[in-house]
């Protein structure tokens, strides 16, 4: 069987500063997954019992200048994922992932946009367990 819990905590502040509109945005999220490798009560071969956890903390900041018409929002988020199978060795990973877009109001019907940003991707227990043992020699890099 498989759960999944998790919570994503977050606050918006918004306030004016010399002329401009901001939006502060922080937040955390945790996520644990728990995988157990039965089916019917009897053990399935290729799929073993592990968790994985996901705790990430971010933040970005919105900015709107000329009248309304641009806003700049930068931010950055931290994750750290920890694998704990019941075969083999714990393993963390950590990564930082920045972004920023900007917003250009043309009309008030008609915007365009543009960004940039990285994300931090980790395999999932039922991509770590598809080769039928979890643990050994997995070499964990974001993706």
């Amino acid at each position: 069987f498989f759960n999944t819990f998790g919570t994503d905590i977050y606050n918006n502040a918004a306030y004016s500063l010399l002329g401009t509109k901001n939006v502060l945005t922080t937040g955390v999220e945790y996520f644990e997954d728990k995988q157990v490798g039965t089916r019917n009560g009897a053990p399935r071969p290729g799929l073993g019992d592990g968790s994985d956890s996901t705790i990430g903390a971010y933040v970005q900041h919105a900015t709107t200048f000329w009248d309304d018409r641009l806003t700049i929002t930068p931010g950055i988020r931290f994750d750290k994922y920890e694998l704990t199978p019941t075969v083999g060795s714990d393993q963390t990973q950590t990564n930082w992932s920045p972004k920023v877009g900007a917003n250009l109001k043309v009309t008030g019907a008609w915007s365009t946009y543009a960004a940039y940003s990285e994300a931090f991707r980790t395999p999932s227990l039922t991509e770590l367990y598809a080769s039928g043992a979890l643990g050994g020699g997995f070499n964990l890099t974001p993706s």
